[in-house]
């Protein structure tokens, strides 16, 4: 199963993909203090590059994720592969389209791998809050 989800934000493609690519910016702005925190963001942005995070939340609890990169396409398109500790049967793949859009981006994000409609629901979530973070972040000029 797939899913796509388009959002729009306030910043340049160029500023959106680095956002979703350089570690430092993905660990400044990726998570919620009351949620989850980026904690570490391991990557050799290339394709064919391996990445791992991990991340942490409130009572400390660590968990992680990694994968590889497929399309590394500064600022057109970001692919990669990811597989999370607490779902490590399921590798999914995620492409990321950067395009100008009248207040910024349009970023399109196809999810590919799902293994039921509940968990394509899940994730489609977990990517709308994800983006909503990041969007935070670009108007406040972390991205």
């Amino acid at each position: 199963m797939s899913s796509g989800l388009q959002f729009e934000i306030a910043c340049a493609p160029g500023a959106a993909f680095d956002g979703f690519s350089d570690h430092a910016k993905i660990i400044a702005w990726w998570g919620d203090p009351e949620v989850y925190r980026t904690v570490s963001w391991v990557a050799d942005l290339r394709d064919g590059g391996h990445w791992r995070a991990e991340f942490e939340t409130p009572d400390n609890t660590r968990f992680g994720a990694s994968g590889q990169y497929l399309s590394v396409d500064r600022p057109n398109c970001l692919g990669w592969t990811w597989k999370s500790d607490w779902e490590s049967e399921v590798e999914k793949t995620i492409w990321m389209t950067f395009s100008p859009s009248s207040i910024g981006t349009s970023l399109s994000i196809e999810t590919q791998g799902h293994q039921s409609a509940e968990a394509e629901n899940l994730d489609n979530a977990a990517w709308t809050t994800i983006v909503g973070w990041f969007s935070r972040a670009a108007t406040t000029q972390v991205a």
